[in-house]
């Protein structure tokens, strides 16, 4: 694992062109998810044979995908960004992040939706919305999915403690004021 994260953020330097911090972050996170899927699955992300994504393609897609997060970015519209067919770009971005587009963009909409929850009392309909969703029943099924534990939930323990309960480490930005989420019971 050490040398495939090694190569993985050895890539993000190449040619010249430097991450900024956000996209950094960005990589970390997308690291410490691959990890995290790895141990619950006890599968190994699969590695790509070919046709890869550059470092800058994936950047330009996750950007476009974060500054989007009210809305569903098209596969299309992802595609024509880095001037590749729609099946090319899901498959070497999932090669690259160890998930699909659309679900990139759910996770960040959910790491999003946890600083809002712990920094402000808006309510979840409200969050729901600032992060892209028509309302709270869809946002609270897709948190629930992707994080096991309901946005009320998440709040509630936030608020019970002071530090942050053991659990999904790093899938946060460094940072985050967001708490971490209880371990899953198997």
């Amino acid at each position: 694992i050490t040398e495939a994260v090694k190569a993985y953020v050895a890539r993000a330097f190449e040619g010249g062109d430097r991450p900024t911090r956000f996209e950094m972050e960005s990589r970390a996170n997308l690291i410490a998810l691959r990890l995290l899927q790895r141990h619950w699955s006890g599968k190994q992300v699969p590695r790509g044979q070919g046709g890869e994504m550059a470092p800058w393609q994936v950047r330009r897609i996750c950007t476009h995908l974060e500054q989007n997060l009210d809305r569903t970015v098209s596969l299309e519209e992802l595609s024509e960004l880095i001037d590749r067919s729609v099946e090319h770009t899901c498959r070497a971005f999932r090669r690259a992040t160890g998930v699909p587009p659309l679900r990139w963009q759910a996770q960040k909409r959910m790491e999003v939706a946890c600083g809002l929850l712990v920094a402000t009392d808006a309510s979840l309909t409200s969050i729901a919305q600032q992060v892209g969703y028509a309302g709270q029943s869809a946002f609270g099924a897709v948190f629930r999915k992707l994080l096991g534990v309901s946005p009320g939930r998440y709040r509630s323990l936030a608020k019970e403690s002071a530090s942050a309960p053991e659990g999904l480490t790093g899938l946060l930005a460094p940072g985050s004021a967001a708490p971490r989420l209880p371990s899953r019971s198997h």
